[in-house]
């Protein structure tokens, strides 16, 4: 076992997770029955005895993307994302910006410093730009799946985007709801992170 569950974390599982620059591993936690905000972000580096929490009041807590010494997150209940310091989330700092309406889940970042964020519910990835602080939406791009849930670069080069999808309470799904998408980009990912055991 890496860490122990968070003791304040009663009623709630873990949800996003990602290894921040310096090595640190950063997860959210969200109410079990998806409904309360009982959720927040955690920060576990090495040394530490166990999580310690950066920020509550999330219902359900997605995305992690650091750009620019900052880090990027969201609330798909809420239907916001927001920014804070790239070393550690402080409420106070928090700077929220608008997600169009529609559900933020999971994303991925670009080598240009692209967020692509799946758009639960929404049949499409929306492509926003981080330049300077702020978040620009670029453009949508529609999928053949109604509820993408995540997405990542990989393969060789790092420009095949995977984008995964759920079928959850749809009453009639089509053929590809639930399935791994992949698609080739002009694009390549954003480095990512390894924990330090150090």
């Amino acid at each position: 076992m890496l860490c122990p569950y968070p003791w304040d974390a009663a009623g709630t599982r873990p949800n996003e997770a990602a290894i921040a620059p310096d090595g640190s591993l950063w997860f959210s936690t969200m109410d079990v029955n998806e409904a309360a905000p009982l959720g927040g972000w955690y920060r576990f580096a090495p040394g530490d005895s166990r999580p310690v929490k950066m920020a509550g009041a999330m219902t359900i807590p997605n995305t992690l993307a650091w750009h620019e010494d900052r880090v990027w997150f969201a609330d798909s209940a809420e239907q916001v994302f927001f920014s804070a310091s790239g070393l550690g989330i402080l409420p106070q700092e928090m700077r929220s910006h608008a997600a169009d309406d529609m559900t933020p889940d999971g994303s991925a970042l670009s080598h240009e410093g692209d967020l692509i964020n799946a758009r639960f519910g929404h049949g499409c990835l929306s492509r926003y730009r981080i330049r300077h602080g702020t978040l620009t939406l670029a453009e949508h791009v529609p999928l053949p799946v109604t509820q993408p849930s995540c997405c990542a670069f990989g393969g060789p080069g790092g420009t095949t985007l995977f984008i995964t999808s759920a079928r959850k309470q749809l009453a009639a799904p089509g053929e590809l709801d639930g399935a791994l998408l992949q698609v080739a980009t002009g694009t390549r990912g954003a480095p990512t992170y390894r924990f330090r055991f150090d």
